[in-house]
């Protein structure tokens, strides 16, 4: 089977992740250039390397935490046999910037790979998509009740969340019969299959306490995580601010999750980050270098996972199968 392009450079993840970060830099360049080019260097010049190296540790405990959920969520599938450690690399190499497609599309190999059908990889992937963001999106709302008022803080930053959170919660209860019933035909009711069959895992596993608490915990740790990152960020350029409001930060910006994002959303955070930041009363200088640390963070975090994971994760999404077949094909050819 030949290789598509994308996967020819998704064998690479160390040269993906150097053109991740050449991305993240050039977009807090031009975010820089917005805020102010001497206000963002007057920041640089005060940095306090010791929360970067904060940021770091808290890019780690969010894999801990993404794993914890990941392999709650991707073990219901019961027709898998994705042992724990190797889910474990999978979710190190998906949390980096080694997929073209996001780190979901890993993961939906990754179990099809490991004996799930692409219907079923796709539905639990879907559910772990969903539990990211039911958590996030409470998250979100949670703090934004807490900081309506708030001095600097704008309206706009709060009160779409206070509002629109219950609001669409609502909404897709109401919604959820013709959703299921649109599943049964078209290309779009195949893809919407996947997103419906996956929030039925989800509510299936209610019914199994001890794992859902897990798979909450787990997802609760790693967005607390990314968003420890972005406030140990901020502190790395002098700037102190409730947690609270790196939460709400980063459920504005995060609404494409960095695992469902191509890259993990490099060159998208940079911009989406310091601007929800700055409509929670946070200096614009000093929200941009903030984003690109925990950016780099992450991306210096996930290189030596991904390197270790490589050989694992692409021998089980096919990237090294498929390869060994071109040089085998090559080889005869030559002959």
């Amino acid at each position: 089977m030949k290789m598509s392009w994308t996967e020819r450079l998704e064998r690479h993840p160390i040269a993906l992740t150097a053109f991740a970060a050449a991305i993240a830099v050039g977009a807090a360049s031009g975010m820089a250039i917005v805020a102010g080019p001497a206000a963002v260097i007057d920041h640089l010049e005060h940095i306090e390397p010791v929360w970067i190296a904060v940021a770091a540790g808290a890019r780690l405990a969010s894999y801990l935490g993404y794993g914890v959920a990941h392999r709650r969520v991707t073990a219901a599938c019961e027709s898998s046999q994705l042992e724990a450690e190797t889910a474990a690399r999978v979710v190190a190499f998906g949390a980096g910037a080694t997929s073209l497609k996001g780190g979901f599309s890993i993961d939906v190999r990754a179990l099809h790979g490991a004996g799930a059908s692409m219907k079923q990889a796709r539905a639990h992937v879907a559910a772990l998509a969903l539990l990211e963001l039911a958590v996030l999106a409470f998250a979100g709302w949670v703090c934004s009740l807490l900081l309506i008022g708030e001095p600097g803080v704008q309206p706009v930053a709060v009160w779409p969340w206070a509002i629109g959170a219950p609001a669409g919660v609502v909404v897709a209860v109401l919604a959820w019969p013709r959703l299921r019933a649109r599943t049964r035909s078209g290309r779009a009711g195949r893809r919407l299959s996947s997103v419906v069959r996956g929030a039925e895992i989800l509510a299936s596993e209610s019914r199994r306490p001890a794992r859902a608490l897990a798979e909450l915990a787990g997802m609760a740790l790693y967005w607390a995580a990314e968003a420890g990152a972005l406030w140990a960020g901020l502190r790395a350029f002098g700037v102190s601010c409730a947690p609270a409001v790196a939460i709400l930060a980063c459920a504005t910006a995060y609404v494409l999750t960095p695992r469902g994002l191509p890259l993990t959303g490099a060159g998208i955070t940079e911009a989406l980050v310091p601007l929800s930041l700055m409509w929670l009363g946070i200096p614009l200088a000093a929200a941009v270098p903030a984003a690109l640390a925990a950016e780099l963070a992450r991306l210096a975090v996930s290189l030596p996972l991904a390197a270790l994971s490589k050989r694992e994760v692409h021998r089980l999404v096919g990237l090294e199968r498929r390869a060994g077949r071109r040089r085998r094909a090559a080889s005869a050819a030559g002959h």
